[in-house]
């Protein structure tokens, strides 16, 4: 009886070591990846001391962080950028968002740098309007705005209201390719993630 017992217990400490293992490597396998890209030439730029969002249609089922591309002078700040299932300000649920600190542009105006944060993939249901917000502890930092944009997918919003200037904000969206829509349960949790900067 003791023997089998044993055998039991090391079983179970056996299979568990697989899962774990199988688990890491399923996760290892994971390849986040660009799905609404809006990246043209600036043409102007709006201070994110005003509220600001820019709406968009993600293509995959889930969302797994977001960009947004900035013009500063000097100072930097963190930002924080938000997804959520209806314009904020407006009864919208958080989806999802990241922080982290905003690169240090200090060259001139008119450099520019993208604002990239990351988080664990959280369930979306594709072709379904979301909005990104970005809010920030600097005001003076400007979103890169494209006029004319060709983005069709999509709306800017400045002050709780669409722009009215046939424009967009320069921005990205990423989604997981190894997303599991078993593992997160949508809705239930609003997932968290950092920050990252880089120079265009």
């Amino acid at each position: 009886m003791k023997i089998l017992k044993s055998l039991t217990t090391a079983t179970i400490a056996a299979t568990a070591i697989c899962a774990a293992v199988f688990l890491f490597g399923a996760q290892a396998q994971a390849a986040v990846i660009i799905d609404q890209n809006n990246a043209g030439a600036g043409s102007g730029t709006n201070e994110i001391s005003r509220p600001q969002a820019q709406s968009f249609l993600q293509a995959g089922d889930n969302i797994a962080g977001a960009a947004v591309r900035i013009d500063i002078f000097g100072a930097s700040g963190t930002m924080t950028l938000s997804i959520y299932d209806a314009l904020p300000g407006t009864g919208g649920n958080l989806v999802a968002s990241g922080t982290g600190p905003a690169p240090t542009i200090a060259t001139e105006f008119g450099d520019e740098a993208w604002m990239t944060v990351f988080w664990t993939a959280v369930a979306v249901v594709p072709e379904t309007e979301l909005f990104l917000e970005v809010t920030g502890t600097n005001g003076d930092i400007g979103l890169v705005s494209i006029n004319s944009s060709p983005y069709t997918r999509g709306t800017q919003y400045i002050d709780g209201n669409p722009s009215g200037k046939n424009a967009d904000f320069a921005f990205r969206t990423y989604t997981d390719t190894a997303f599991s829509a078993a593992i997160p349960a949508p809705g239930a949790i609003v997932i968290f993630g950092l920050g990252f900067a880089g120079i265009a």
